[in-house]
């Protein structure tokens, strides 16, 4: 990943900690990749440890296990 791409990243969560004083973000890098998710396509991410996710296909499709 280009370094100016990378530290657009870091400015983002620096951006983050200033302006909503958020500072649970995390810029994970090309070199961490294989190790989040086993493989290198993917070049650089962000990790939110407070963030969730809900997953539409499952409420779709199965109502009743969906935990909310």
């Amino acid at each position: 990943m280009p370094r100016g791409q990378f530290a657009m990243l870091e400015q983002a969560r620096d951006e983050a900690i200033e302006r909503w004083g958020y500072d649970r973000l995390r810029v994970i890098g090309h070199g961490e990749m294989p190790e989040w998710l086993g493989g290198t396509r993917y070049l650089a991410r962000f990790h939110d440890p407070e963030a969730g996710h809900l997953n539409l296909l499952t409420l779709a499709l199965r109502p009743r296990q969906c935990p909310i």
